[in-house]
C-alpha cells in the first residue's frame, strides 16, 4: 500500500515577519520528527471555504488568527486545530501556543534598569491585548525596582486612514518631549519603535542620548531602516512553532494537549545603538557602568570602581547623577538584585546561597536590602512570581 502523508495546513499571514518564523519552527518540527505535506494558506482564502474540510483534504490545521466560525466547522468534522494567535480567546477543545507577553515585558524592563537610566516610559496600543500585557510586565518590574512609568497608549486602527501613522507621530512627538530626560521607552513592538525614532528626530532629541528605544519582534527590516538602529526583544516564534507543530501531532495521533493555553517566551533582547549606554557621552561613567554589570555579584567596591574609571569618588557621584539620576551604588545594588531575581525565580537555592551569589556577605543584609528596594521579602518574591508563573 502506497504511503500518503498526513496534510497540515498553515493558516498564517506571510506578509507578516512574525508568520514567516512560526512557518520556519513547524518545518524545522516536521523535518525532524514528521514528514507532513504542509500547504501555506497565506491569504486565510481556505478559512471562507468549507470544502478542504468536508472533503477530508487536511489532517490537521495551524491558524494564525482567531476564527470562531472556522474552528466550529473544524469541530463538527473532528479535524485537529492549533491557534498560534497572539490573542486570549479561546474556542473549546482548541489549544493555543502564544508569547508569554508578561515575561516579554519583564524581559525589556530587565534590560533598560541594567543600562542605568534614571527614567522610563511605554509606548503601546490600548486595544490590543499583547500590547497591554507587556505594559503590565514592565511596568510590574520597574516598580520591583522603585522606578515608574511614563505611558501613551492609543488604539491602532485595523483599517485606519492613510494620514493615522503622521497623525500618531505628532501626538508622540508631544508625548515625547514632555518626558524627563535622559528616558528609556519600551515598545510593544518595532514599528511603534519605529514611529518614536522619527518621533524624537522631529522633537530635536538624540537617540539615545536623551531617549533610549527598545522594540519588539527583533523585525531587522524596521530595527534597520531609520538613522539609528533599534535594540529590540526577539521573541523567538520558530521557538513557539515548534512547540505547536508537537500539539498538533500530539492532537492527531488522539492524544490531548497538557495545556489549554501555552505561553511561551525564550527570547532575548538584541542590543543596537538605540539603548547603548556608550552613547551617553562620557567614557568614564560608561566604563564605570561596564565594570558594575561585570563584577557586581563579586564583592566589587565603590573604591574599585572609582579607580576603573579614574575617577574620584565625589567626580564619579557626580557625573552619575547628571547623566542617570543615581549614584553608583544604587546601580551596584539594583545589579546585585537583578541577579538576585532571576536566582529566585530559576532556581531553589536557599537565601544563604544566594546572598553570597549575590556578592553579599551576611543572608541578613541581602533580606533588608531586597525588601528595602523591592518592597517584599526573597521569600515573598519567589513565592508570588513562581505561582504567577504556574499553569
Amino acid at each position: 500500500m502506497q504511503y500518503r502523508p498526513k496534510q497540515v495546513a498553515l493558516v498564517l499571514e506571510t506578509r507578516f515577519q512574525e508568520a514567516n518564523q512560526l512557518i520556519d519552527g513547524i518545518a524545522a518540527f516536521n523535518r525532524a520528527h514528521e514528514r507532513w505535506q504542509l500547504f501555506v494558506d497565506s491569504g486565510e482564502r481556505s478559512t471562507l471555504d468549507s470544502e478542504p474540510l468536508t472533503q477530508g483534504t487536511w489532517n490537521g490545521v495551524i491558524l494564525g488568527r482567531h476564527l470562531p466560525g472556522f474552528l466550529a466547522r473544524a469541530a463538527a468534522q473532528k479535524l485537529p486545530c492549533v491557534e498560534v494567535a497572539d490573542d486570549p480567546r479561546r474556542f473549546d477543545g482548541v489549544p493555543k501556543v502564544r508569547p508569554d507577553n508578561l515575561a516579554i515585558g519583564r524581559k525589556a524592563a530587565d534590560h533598560l534598569l541594567r543600562q542605568g537610566f534614571p527614567s522610563y516610559g511605554f509606548c503601546g496600543f490600548s486595544n490590543e491585548h499583547w500590547s497591554l500585557q507587556r505594559r503590565t510586565g514592565f511596568v510590574s518590574r520597574l516598580k520591583q525596582s522603585g522606578k515608574t512609568c511614563q505611558i501613551i497608549e492609543t488604539a491602532f486602527p485595523a483599517n485606519g486612514p492613510s494620514h493615522w501613522s503622521l497623525d500618531e507621530e505628532e501626538l508622540l512627538t508631544a508625548w515625547v518631549s514632555r518626558c524627563p530626560r535622559p528616558v528609556a521607552i519600551f515598545c510593544c513592538n518595532d514599528y511603534r519603535a519605529a514611529m518614536l525614532l522619527g518621533a524624537c528626530g522631529r522633537a530635536g532629541l538624540m537617540v539615545p542620548t536623551d531617549v533610549a528605544i527598545l522594540g519588539t519582534n527583533n523585525n531587522p527590516h524596521i530595527c534597520g531602516l531609520g538613522p539609528t538602529p533599534l535594540s529590540s526583544v526577539s521573541l523567538d516564534l520558530e521557538h513557539i512553532g515548534q512547540i505547536a507543530a508537537g500539539v498538533l501531532l500530539d492532537l492527531m495521533g488522539g492524544k490531548p494537549p497538557a495545556r489549554s493555553d501555552q505561553l511561551v517566551f525564550s527570547g532575548e533582547v538584541i542590543p543596537r545603538e538605540s539603548s547603548s549606554i556608550d552613547a551617553l557621552g562620557d567614557r568614564q561613567v560608561s566604563a564605570a557602568m561596564q565594570l558594575i554589570r561585570k563584577r557586581a555579584t563579586q564583592g566589587l567596591r565603590i573604591d574599585q570602581i572609582c579607580q576603573h574609571a579614574h575617577l574620584s569618588r565625589s567626580s564619579l557621584e557626580r557625573r552619575f547623577r547628571r547623566l542617570l539620576g543615581h549614584s553608583p551604588q544604587d546601580m551596584l545594588r539594583n545589579e546585585q538584585l537583578h541577579h538576585a531575581r532571576c536566582l529566585l525565580i530559576q532556581t531553589d537555592k536557599k537565601l544563604p546561597e544566594i546572598a553570597e551569589a549575590c556578592g553579599f556577605e551576611h543572608p541578613e543584609h541581602f533580606c533588608v536590602v531586597f525588601k528595602r528596594i523591592t518592597g517584599m521579602t526573597p521569600t515573598g518574591y519567589r513565592r508570588q512570581m513562581k505561582s504567577a508563573s504556574s499553569p
